[in-house]
C-alpha cells in the first residue's frame, strides 16, 4: 500500500507541478494580450524580427510621429529605441546579450510601463541610468548574472570600422550579441577579448547604472532593460530623433485593423520602408505555439498520473490474490458479490485519494520552489488544478481496483474449504 501511495503521489506531483506551470504561462500571455491588444508597432521593414524587439534596420525618422499622430483612431503614439548589451559585457553565461529600451518616461506611465511599476530603488531621472525588469533579475542568476541597485555596466561603443582581429582570440569570440547592428565580428571578437573597456579601437565606453528594478507583470516589459532615449541612441547608434520602432495604441480594439491600414497608406513613400505589425497578431501567433508546449506538459502529466494508476492496480491485485481465503469466508458468511466489489473499490479509491493528496502537497512545494528561482506567479496553482488533479486521482482509484475487485467476487466458499 505504501509503494502504491509513493507511485501515485510522484506521478500527481509531476503533473500538477507541469499544469500550475501551464497555467502560470495562460495567465501571463493573457495579461500581456489585454494589455497589448491595441497596440500595432511600427518598424523598419529591413530590422531582425522587428524593431521592437533587437533594434537594427534603418531608424525611423521623428516627421513618422507626426504622421501617425494625425490619422484618427490613434489614442497614444509611444517611439522606442532598442539596443542589445552584448553578453560579454554582463559576464555569466548567457547565450545571448540583453535587451535595453529606451523609453520616453512622460509617455511611458500612460501605457502602465516600467518607470511607474518600480519595486526596488527608483526609476531613471537621466541619463546612463537604467531600471531592470523582474524576470531579467531572476532568470539572468541561472546563468552566473547578479544585477544589483548601484552596479555599473560598462558597454563599449565602436567606431564603424576597427583594426583587425588579434591572432590569439578563439573563433567562439567572434559569435556573440552585439550592442548594435552595425557591429562586425571583428568587433565581437574585440568585445570577447575586453569586456570592461576599450583602448584604441572604440570611440568610448558607455557606463550603464542600475538604479532600480521594475515589475508590470507583462512578460514583454519584464524581461527588458529599460533607459531614456538619449542613452539608447548612443548604444544603438542611432541619429538624434530617429526611432528603432514606434508603437501606436489605438482608441479600441475594435479600431486596430483599421488604424494598422491608415498607417502603412501614410508611410507608404516616406523615406524608410516600415513593417506594420498589429500586437494581437503577434500574440496569438505566440499563444499558438505555446499551446503546443501546454498540451505537452499535459501528456506528459497524465502519463506519470497513469503511471501512479498502474502501480495501484498491481497493488490491488497482488492484495486481492493474497486475500482470496478472506473473500472466501466472507461469502459464506453472507456477503454478497456488490459487497465485496465495493469494498475492494473503496479500498483503492481510498488509496487514490491519499496519494493525489500527497502529490498535491509535493506539487505545491515545487511550484514554491520554482516561483523562488524564476519569479511570482511563474506557477499558478488554482483551485481548478486541485479539483482536477483530485478527480484524475479518484478515476485512477476506480480504474486500478476494478478488475481486482472483478477478481474478488469470483472467489467461491468451497474453493476457500478446499483450500484450507
Amino acid at each position: 500500500m505504501i509503494l502504491a501511495l509513493v507511485g501515485v503521489g510522484l506521478g500527481v506531483a509531476l503533473m500538477s507541478t507541469l499544469q500550475s506551470l501551464s497555467e502560470g504561462i495562460d495567465r501571463r500571455v493573457e495579461g500581456a494580450f489585454t494589455e497589448l491588444a491595441a497596440d500595432i508597432v511600427v518598424s523598419p521593414a529591413d530590422s531582425p524580427f522587428g524593431g521592437s524587439f533587437l533594434g537594427g534596420g534603418t531608424p525611423l525618422p521623428a516627421n513618422y510621429l507626426d504622421k501617425i499622430k494625425k490619422l484618427s483612431n490613434v489614442k497614444l503614439v509611444y517611439p522606442q529605441v532598442t539596443a542589445t548589451i552584448p553578453s560579454q559585457v554582463l559576464g555569466g553565461k548567457l547565450p545571448i546579450g540583453m535587451q535595453v529600451t529606451g523609453v520616453d518616461p512622460k509617455i511611458d506611465p500612460a501605457i502602465n510601463g516600467p518607470t511607474i511599476n518600480i519595486i526596488e530603488g527608483r526609476s531613471f531621472s537621466k541619463g546612463r541610468e537604467v531600471i531592470v525588469g523582474s524576470e531579467v533579475k531572476n532568470q539572468a542568476r541561472f546563468t552566473g548574472v547578479n544585477f544589483s541597485l548601484g552596479q555599473e555596466i560598462k558597454v563599449p561603443i565602436f567606431n564603424e570600422s576597427v583594426g583587425k582581429t588579434p591572432s590569439n582570440l578563439p573563433k567562439s569570440a567572434t559569435t556573440s550579441a552585439t550592442p548594435s547592428s552595425s557591429l562586425n565580428k571583428t568587433q565581437n571578437a574585440t568585445i570577447a577579448a575586453s569586456p570592461t573597456g576599450l583602448k584604441g579601437t572604440g570611440e568610448e565606453v558607455v557606463t550603464l547604472k542600475v538604479v532600480g528594478f521594475f515589475q508590470t507583470n507583462n512578460a514583454l516589459f519584464d524581461r527588458i532593460l529599460y533607459t531614456d532615449l538619449v542613452t539608447a541612441r548612443k548604444l544603438a547608434k542611432v541619429d538624434d530623433e530617429k526611432f528603432s520602432s514606434i508603437r501606436v495604441r489605438a482608441t479600441s480594439v475594435d479600431n486596430v485593423n483599421k488604424l494598422g491600414k491608415d498607417i502603412e497608406a501614410a508611410l507608404k513613400n516616406g523615406e524608410v520602408e516600415v513593417s506594420v505589425s498589429l500586437s494581437k497578431d503577434i500574440l496569438g501567433n505566440v499563444n499558438d505555439t505555446l499551446n503546443i508546449f501546454r498540451n505537452f506538459l499535459l501528456v506528459v502529466g497524465l502519463i506519470a498520473a497513469i503511471a501512479g494508476g498502474i502501480s495501484i492496480f498491481i497493488i490491488m491485485l497482488m492484495s486481492v490474490i493474497e486475500r482470496q481465503r478472506e473473500f472466501g469466508i466472507l461469502k459464506a458468511g453472507g456477503w454478497s458479490n456488490l459487497n465485496i466489489l465495493l469494498s475492494v473499490i473503496v479500498e483503492s479509491v481510498t488509496t487514490g485519494i491519499l496519494g493525489s493528496f500527497i502529490g498535491l502537497l509535493i506539487g505545491f512545494g515545487a511550484t514554491k520552489v520554482i516561483e523562488r528561482y524564476l519569479e511570482e506567479g511563474a506557477a499558478v496553482y488554482s483551485l481548478n488544478l486541485v479539483i482536477f488533479v483530485t478527480g484524475f486521482g479518484i478515476l485512477m482509484g476506480v480504474a486500478g481496483g476494478l478488475y481486482p475487485a472483478i477478481k474478488a467476487t469470483r472467489v467461491t466458499p468451497m474453493e476457500t474449504l478446499k483450500a484450507l
